[in-house]
């Protein structure tokens, strides 16, 4: 019901929100709000064992200025964790990804229950009869696995369920990706970001002619 029968496109004129999992297995999903209000999760990247700065250069960048996201604004939502400094530098995750150019913010909380919470309210909604969040088969097909058996809980030796789902690579980073993009959906933390967006690309008025360049 969930996944699109064919590859998604983007809206244009709608900005792309990129959920992100760091540390050493970072993981990101390209989804984005569309024109009706349904939730698309257009695309995963994900990498074992390379630093965020080096995933975002190598890895998310080339996928983000490609034909079919070139030009849309976007924004990073990701674990706050990311807003602590470095133990070597003092730069933070977030410092980071801002200095490569991009708006980045972190998601209102890292506590499992509200990020699964988020995740399950897109699931439960329908847009004119249909789902209200679609995942693309080409884009996501990893993603796709995890919400369908690899990302689940484990049983305890007394048969009781563990409190969090368990860390399998790459499907637990992905869902972590998911839940963090869909707690970056809601209404004011979007227009907030937007405002920063659309501020942040007012140009410069032209120089004279015969000024200084």
């Amino acid at each position: 019901f969930h996944v699109a029968k064919s590859a998604l496109t983007p809206s244009a004129g709608h900005a792309l929100i990129i959920g992100m999992d760091f540390a050493r297995a970072p993981a990101a999903l390209i989804m984005q709000v569309d024109h009706i209000g349904r939730l698309l999760v257009l695309q995963e990247v994900f990498e074992e064992n390379m630093g965020v700065e080096k995933f975002i250069r190598d890895r998310l960048m080339p996928v983000m200025f490609s034909p079919r996201f070139q030009g849309k604004p976007m924004y990073i939502v990701g674990d706050p964790s990311g807003v602590a400094k470095g133990q070597i530098g003092e730069r933070s995750v977030f410092t980071m990804i801002k200095g490569l150019g991009f708006e980045a913010v972190p998601a209102q909380t890292n506590h499992i229950k509200p990020r699964l919470d988020a995740v399950e309210k897109w699931l439960l909604m329908q847009r004119d009869g249909e789902a209200a969040i679609l995942f693309d088969p080409e884009g996501c097909p990893e993603l796709i696995t995890a919400l369908k058996h690899k990302y689940r809980y484990r049983a305890r030796k007394d048969g009781e369920l563990e409190d969090k789902p368990h860390k399998k690579r790459p499907w637990a980073d992905l869902a972590d990706a998911l839940q963090y993009g869909c707690l970056g959906t809601a209404q004011n933390l979007m227009g907030k970001v937007m405002r920063r967006i659309q501020r942040s690309n007012v140009k410069k008025p032209n120089m004279p002619v015969g000024a200084w360049t």
